[in-house]
């Protein structure tokens, strides 16, 4: 019986763990109004691959869940404008706040 309260604590702490390793952000146009409906795409700043793509909701922000430490950087893309990458930055692992875009 130890073991099943081990294994049902286990899997209850595990929705927190994989909620504090996150990057969020939100996507404004020049003017600081934010964009619904923009691709944002998750980089690894070392060789620029893909790890994830998400769209900004209707209040402009997005993210993204279980993220490993590193270094990343968004690029986020929206009809009518021109791409853009945000500056690297570092992921802890924990709960990170991505550069504006």
């Amino acid at each position: 019986m130890k073991i099943i309260g081990a294994i049902v604590g286990l899997m209850l702490l595990f929705p927190f763990v994989s909620l504090s390793q996150s990057i969020s952000g939100t996507v404004k146009d020049d003017q600081g109004k934010t964009l619904p409906g923009a691709s944002i795409t998750l980089k690894k700043t070392s060789d620029s691959s893909i790890v994830k793509i998400a769209v900004s909701t209707n209040t402009g922000t997005y993210q993204f869940q279980t993220i490993p430490a590193g270094k990343y950087f968004v690029n986020a893309s929206f009809v009518g404008y021109v791409a853009y990458n945000s500056s690297s930055f570092e992921h802890s692992g924990e709960s990170t706040t991505a550069p504006a875009v």
